[in-house]
């Protein structure tokens, strides 16, 4: 049974995958789309606590490394870190608290922009901050913001059927 839940959370995480790489960057703006990956490591981590939370997130952080084409290992490290602050932080809170994932999402993005984008300056690419983040940062906020609901709910809902068929 323990092969057939990994099989779901696969299909889940591939599904999210492919359109996030495929579906969402013909609605992007100016090149920024949705980090359904983030979305779903939050939610995952909020879900089954710190140590899955992690496993979960250096696999979806290698997938996402391999989407973007950027520093191999950034996005990795960043939802690694993320998930382990998630499952932390929801072993003393309500699970299913929205406003929890959403003010959760709108920090761990900001994290991932500025691990990302700090690597980037130490490694010499000079840009000017401010408009770097009101042309990145912010439209990849909202786009994670409104996309929060959606992959909260279907996460949960795959926890639900998982649970459901174990019973």
């Amino acid at each position: 049974m323990r092969t057939k839940k990994n099989w779901l959370w696969g299909v889940y995480v591939l599904l999210l995958y492919v359109m996030q790489t495929s579906f969402f960057p013909f609605f992007s703006w100016h090149g920024i789309a949705p980090d359904l990956l983030l979305l779903f490591v939050i939610s995952f981590s909020f879900l089954k606590g710190p140590r899955l939370g992690v496993l979960a997130a250096f696999a979806v952080g290698l997938l996402s490394d391999l989407a973007t084409g950027t520093f191999f290992g950034v996005a990795t490290c960043a939802k690694m870190l993320v998930a382990f602050f998630c499952g932390h932080l929801s072993e003393g809170v309500y699970r299913d608290s929205f406003l929890l994932t959403v003010t959760t999402v709108t920090m761990a993005t900001m994290f991932s922009y500025a691990m990302t984008y700090g690597v980037m300056y130490a490694l010499g690419y000079h840009f000017h901050l401010i408009a770097h983040a009101a042309g990145v940062l912010f439209p990849m906020l909202i786009w994670n913001l409104a996309l929060t609901y959606p992959v909260h709910r279907g996460t949960s809902w795959m926890e639900a059927k998982i649970k459901a068929k174990d019973e």
